[in-house]
């Protein structure tokens, strides 16, 4: 699943809740716009959507993946994966990805 994907960053820091603060870069539609993800709206599916592994399924990798291109990517609010990949080819710079888990911890009484 898809939780967030931003494009031209130019910034050095993100700031909690970047994505809902006036930001001054562009974001795709999450996974939450597919029927997996519960169809909602596009305009909701347009920031991120946090770690929400089911309940019961153990831990889950997450990962972030960023990636220094040299250019700026032709891309509106509301882009698709794919269209970021097709714009990012043959323009990588350097990429580094970042793991981490995270598991749902249910409280037993």
């Amino acid at each position: 699943m898809i939780h967030w994907m931003a494009a031209n960053i130019t910034s050095n820091e993100l700031l909690e809740d970047a994505g809902r603060n006036g930001p001054d870069f562009v974001q795709g539609v999450n996974s939450w716009i597919c029927i997996q993800g519960g169809g909602h709206s596009g305009e909701m599916c347009g920031r991120y959507g946090g770690m929400a592994p089911p309940e019961g399924h153990g831990t889950h990798v997450y990962e972030i993946k960023v990636c220094a291109l040299d250019t700026m990517l032709d891309l509106k609010d509301g882009f698709h994966l794919n269209q970021m990949y097709h714009g990012m080819e043959g323009h990588i710079l350097d990429e580094a990805v970042l793991k981490g888990k995270y598991a749902n911890q249910a409280v037993r009484s």
